[in-house]
């Protein structure tokens, strides 16, 4: 009993684990709330505007919210005290500026709506300008509380800012289940997230307008920026295909589906973003970072082995038959966590590597278009996804190569071989097993 205490009370004081802990319980209410929406009486038409209505927006921020988001961390070590007083609130500046500026363009030009065939979400025009400013900021909340190892605030805002959505969602489906109402309450909490973002977080630091910490600031994030642009795209990219080969009602089947194993990418992810600040201050840290993802491996692989086999009882059971298709793709995006435990990306941001990363990822890009598009013909929308996975290991392995030529850091270093060996096998295989069946 006591050994349990001081294990939680370990993991309670890990600002890694916390920051990493928050990113599973926002999808785990993520997945809680799609389920509600499938459940509810909201026809799957409108159902498949809510989706597209936050694809889009995803698509059009994600890449410079995440880019100046990744900057923010790897740029936080390299400032002085004053300076680090003074950065949440330029940082919060810049994202609001951007956000304003992609809203009037959306407002000016709403023909990119009908890129995505989403013209019947224009009549929301204003709530998704309105929602976007929010969305560009709220981010900020858990890298300040990561940054500043914040752990009891991390806690309390993981849980607060996720159940009080869940709990409007679930208000909302049982009273009054229409897409106007989902869209007022996605709103609503973002916008308590960011009167909380304003007057809560940021309060103890330096509100001040510092042009030149701006200025440099912008400068330095820029190549994260583009690299955000690269990786963003592939999303886009299976989203805009889905858009024009496939009706709106299949949109939600594909989103549903098109995910990796549930705390893959959010466990990886945060892990990466979390090491990037150690590694920039010391490259022994590399075994950290080993020991973590290895720890991660041996818990997300034979999960992934389950969920492969059970994923289609589980669409059915969750969202009804009509998303049986989704358990299907959802098969093949788990073989992502194959390359999901090699993060060469992580040593390449601490040593502020970035045109790597950027070439990379054009590549990535390319090979993403040409090969989803290829395969979309032959296996319809599990092509699609197959594409997507080829392009993004291409990517790992040249990162990898070019660690151990450039660094002269070898794969072994951050990657336990022989479990990862025997995971890779084992998932190809069950896959190709379930595939048949």
């Amino acid at each position: 009993m006591n050994s349990t205490i001081l294990r939680l009370n370990t993991l309670y004081h890990d600002i890694v684990f916390q920051y990493q802990y928050y990113q599973v319980v926002r999808y785990v209410v993520s997945f809680i709330v799609s389920v509600i929406m499938v459940r509810s009486l909201l026809p799957q038409a409108d159902l498949g505007r809510y989706e597209l209505m936050t694809f889009i927006i995803t698509s059009i921020s994600s890449f410079w919210l995440n880019g100046i988001k990744n900057a923010y961390i790897s740029y936080y070590n390299h400032v002085n005290e004053d300076k680090k007083q003074k950065l949440p609130f330029t940082v919060f500046l810049l994202l609001s500026a951007i956000a304003f500026v992609s809203g009037i363009a959306l407002f000016l030009f709403p023909e990119i709506f009908k890129f995505f065939s989403a013209e019947s979400l224009i009549p929301y025009l204003s709530i998704i300008v309105l929602y976007l400013f929010f969305f560009a900021t709220i981010p900020l909340i858990d890298t300040i509380f990561l940054l500043q190892k914040n752990n009891k605030q991390l806690f309390a805002y993981t849980h607060w800012s996720q159940l009080g959505f869940l709990t409007l969602t679930i208000f909302t489906a049982i009273f009054y289940p229409t897409l106007q109402a989902f869209i007022t309450v996605l709103l609503i909490w973002a916008g308590i997230r960011w009167f909380y973002l304003l007057f809560v977080v940021l309060a103890p630091f330096r509100i001040t307008i510092d042009k030149q910490l701006m200025y440099f600031f912008a400068v330095f994030s820029l190549p994260l920026t583009l690299n955000m642009v690269l990786g963003s795209m592939m999303e886009m990219i299976d989203g805009w295909f889905v858009t024009r080969y496939f009706s709106t009602d299949f949109f939600p089947v594909f989103r549903y589906g098109a995910r990796e194993m549930p705390i893959s990418s959010l466990l990886f992810g945060s892990l990466s973003l979390a090491m990037i600040p150690l590694l920039t201050d010391d490259m022994a840290n590399l075994s950290i970072l080993k020991a973590k993802a290895t720890r991660h491996m041996h818990l997300l692989a034979p999960l992934s082995l389950i969920l492969m086999i059970i994923s289609p009882i589980v669409f059915v059971s969750f969202y009804g038959e009509a998303y049986q298709e989704s358990a299907y793709i959802f098969n093949l995006y788990l073989l992502i966590l194959i390359s999901r435990v090699m993060m060469p990306q992580t040593i390449c941001f601490a040593k502020h590597q970035h045109a790597i990363i950027i070439w990379s990822g054009l590549l990535e890009i390319l090979s993403n278009i040409i090969f989803s598009y290829w395969l979309l013909q032959y296996w319809g929308v599990y092509g699609l996804a197959t594409g997507t996975i080829i392009a993004f290991t291409l990517q790992k392995i040249i990162l990898i190569l070019y660690n151990y030529r450039k660094n002269g850091i070898g794969i072994t270093e951050y990657v336990a071989i022989k479990p990862f060996l025997i995971y890779a096998i084992l998932l190809i295989v069950t896959f190709f097993i379930t595939l048949k069946f």
